[in-house]
């Protein structure tokens, strides 16, 4: 059995687990507080939120050395009590922790082989070098030639650097055309600046650039995540997308990729800037168009460049059965 540790922040998160899942050769149960659905888990367990009303809230880093360990919280008590006592009952032969750092010490503590998700962005603190000392083995869902933070070298041959995968991994779709006719949209569940205005502003942009012979409008927008429509399946309309503009987390970056299609990426700010990262080295590498905020997008609509998008550095074909061969390669005990 591997238990795998899904942070509740988005869905992306738990997407990714549900793709190792779907992978690996072993069992697993998935902890964690988000109520997305997770079907290929063998189980769940649904874990207590680590913040309630009463929470005292003192000195939750630790001094530094931890994230959210704030004392005398009863929420996070009953949450680490949770995932202890699943441990004592399942024992399980590792843990995916993805991510959390006192759920890594946790589980290490408890005697449990981690393997940690690393995570772009500026990762150098102390807590965040802690969860991975402790690691048996460290992922990185990306390529190493795209992407290869200082801060992740120090921990050496135990990086594992997969690259990208999301859960439509196995799927392909054809080749995109341009000019575009149909542009999709991808907010992120995890909070997004992107607003109905912007829509209206890409709409009006679009029409002057590529007019219609009746001076309509002869181009599709379609809005998934954050505020707008939302859909448990974006792969129908990925597919159909000449071109997708979204944020730049790790779940939506990497089922662009597994689409194959243009994008053009606005980071969001998240901690430890995560977007930001990753949206400047796929820009930097070729891969993706860059832009500062979702207004910049509509305003520059003439700088939008044509053709096709390589994303096979990124996200190459075996990314999802390496990481998947890692995990089993830990909980087998051939690490």
């Amino acid at each position: 059995m591997i238990g795998y540790y899904a942070h509740h922040q988005g869905v992306g998160h738990v997407n990714r687990a549900s793709a190792i899942a779907s992978a690996v050769d072993h069992p697993m149960t998935l902890l964690s507080t988000s109520a997305s659905a997770a079907d290929a888990f063998a189980d769940r367990i649904p874990l207590h939120s680590d913040v309630e009303a009463d929470d005292a809230g003192r000195e939750p880093t630790a001094n530094g050395a931890l994230h959210y360990a704030p004392m005398h919280a009863r929420g996070l008590q009953v949450r680490m009590n949770q995932i202890t006592g699943w441990i004592r009952k399942a024992r399980p032969d590792a843990m995916i922790v993805d991510v959390s750092v006192e759920v890594a010490l946790l589980a290490r503590l408890c005697g449990v082989p981690v393997i940690a998700m690393a995570m772009p962005g500026e990762r150098s603190d102390d807590a965040h070098q802690l969860g991975h000392r402790v690691a048996t083995r460290v992922v990185a869902p990306w390529a190493r030639s795209v992407y290869d933070p200082i801060w992740l070298r120090a921990v050496g041959s135990r990086v594992e650097y997969v690259g990208s995968f999301s859960r439509f991994a196995r799927r392909r779709a054809p080749a995109p055309a341009w000019p575009p006719r149909r542009i999709t949209i991808m907010c992120g569940a995890g909070g997004t600046t992107f607003g109905p205005q912007h829509l209206d502003q890409l709409k009006a942009a679009v029409s002057r650039r590529w007019p219609t012979s009746s001076g309509g409008q002869d181009v599709e927008f379609t809005a998934v995540g954050g505020n707008a429509v939302w859909s448990d399946d974006v792969w129908g309309i990925l597919c159909s997308a000449d071109l997708v503009l979204s944020h730049g987390g790790q779940n939506a970056v990497a089922e662009i990729a597994a689409a194959r299609r243009p994008a053009i990426l606005v980071a969001e700010r998240r901690p430890h800037g995560e977007q930001e990262h990753t949206v400047r080295a796929l820009a930097r590498a070729g891969i993706v168009q860059q832009y500062a905020d979702w207004t910049s997008v509509a305003g520059r609509v003439d700088e939008w460049k044509a053709g096709e998008t390589s994303w096979d550095q990124w996200a190459p074909d075996d990314a999802l059965s390496r990481t998947a061969g890692v995990i089993d390669a830990v909980a087998a005990g051939r690490w």
